[in-house]
């Protein structure tokens, strides 16, 4: 999975399945016995890294305190559980990539913010500033690349 993610993360939806299995030391028929298409690889990658946002949110979460030092102290969990690469991983799937994915991929995060919202007390608009502030380097850095 971890090899995955670092793909994607670089690549996007372009990332080569046979560069993935290498990296993971398996080979592409192997890995297209666990996972029968790209799709479901990718979407596996997105679900292993929202999995870990929304653990990491979760327990980050101080019901009783302030929405902003909630929200402060879930950016830092988010950074940690995640990684770079599962960060990049999203950033990706906010630029773009294949229609389909993109669709799906997008609905796992739109459920992630989701839970964000509700865990931490904060306004759609306090999250929205909070992500943008979390995003805006990465996007930056993966349009320059």
């Amino acid at each position: 999975m971890e090899s995955g993610i670092r793909a994607f993360a670089r690549l996007g939806y372009a990332a080569c399945t046979a560069t993935i299995a290498a990296e993971a030391g398996i080979s592409q028929p192997y890995l297209f016995r666990l996972f029968p298409t790209k799709e479901r690889l990718f979407l596996a990658c997105v679900d292993d890294v929202t999995g870990r946002a929304r653990a990491a949110l979760a327990d980050a979460a101080d019901p009783g305190g302030p929405p902003s030092a909630c929200l402060r102290r879930m950016r830092a969990a988010y950074i940690e559980a995640v990684g770079p690469d599962g960060h990049l991983l999203c950033a990706q799937i906010v630029l773009g990539g294949d229609d389909g994915i993109r669709g799906a991929a997008r609905a796992r995060l739109r459920a992630l913010l989701a839970d964000a919202v509700r865990i931490s007390g904060a306004s759609d608009d306090a999250l929205v500033r909070a992500c943008a502030d979390l995003v805006a380097p990465s996007l930056a850095d993966l349009l320059a690349s």
